[in-house]
């Protein structure tokens, strides 16, 4: 499946033209003589780091409405590609050789963590879940937990980061949605089940935007 057409068909995120075009004509070259089902892992990871470079502009304002989608551009696709460790930067594609797998030996965190902040606050739950991370009961666990510590840091104590206090549980949800989808990628989640886990996670985002506006 290409991951963006269902980010884009939730209405969570879409990208432009000059995106698209981007990714295909680079990736056509590059992964030639790859198999179709490495090639599109190694793709989707790639559209799902885009877009989380494109959360990084959305978060200069408050995300509490959760209102989509979020603009992915070629600066977005482009950071995106020179960024990841699983495409065609000589010896640094171990994703491309192992992925897709089940097999949590194989699969290394930076796979499906762009950046190693965030890669420190969710260690501990890869540590514990690992690729049953991506079911519903476990997300839930890791995102309650992870915006509980958000809100009690406290910021709007802080007038100047007050803004971001407003954004952060927010963005916090966005952010993980795309590092579930970027695991259920890895993992070689069927479509079926990608679809199921971007609705939930979009469903508890609305969640949290209606409690926000209460």
């Amino acid at each position: 499946m290409d991951i963006s057409l269902a980010l884009e068909e939730e209405l969570l995120f879409s990208y432009d033209s000059s995106a698209h075009s981007f990714f295909d004509s680079v990736f056509s070259e590059h992964l030639r003589g790859m198999s179709k089902t490495k090639a599109d892992v190694v793709l989707n990871l790639c559209r799902l780091s885009a877009a989380e470079f494109a959360l990084l502009e959305r978060s200069r304002r408050p995300m509490r409405d959760a209102r989509g989608p979020v603009d992915v551009g070629f600066s977005h696709a482009f950071f995106a590609l020179a960024k990841t460790d699983s495409t065609i930067f000589g010896g640094s594609c171990i994703a491309a050789r192992v992925l897709p797998t089940q097999n949590r030996d194989q699969l290394q965190h930076t796979f499906f963590v762009l950046f190693t902040g965030d890669g420190d606050k969710t260690r501990g739950y890869w540590d514990e879940y690992g690729t049953s991370l991506v079911e519903d009961r476990n997300y839930v666990v890791m995102l309650t937990d992870l915006a509980d510590k958000y809100r009690q840091a406290d910021l709007a104590a802080i007038p100047e980061l007050a803004a971001l206090d407003a954004a952060a549980t927010g963005a916090l949800h966005w952010q993980l949605l795309l590092l579930r989808a970027k695991l259920d990628i890895c993992v070689g989640s069927s479509d079926e089940d990608i679809r199921s886990h971007l609705i939930h996670s979009k469903s508890l985002l609305l969640g949290m935007s209606e409690e926000a506006s209460l």
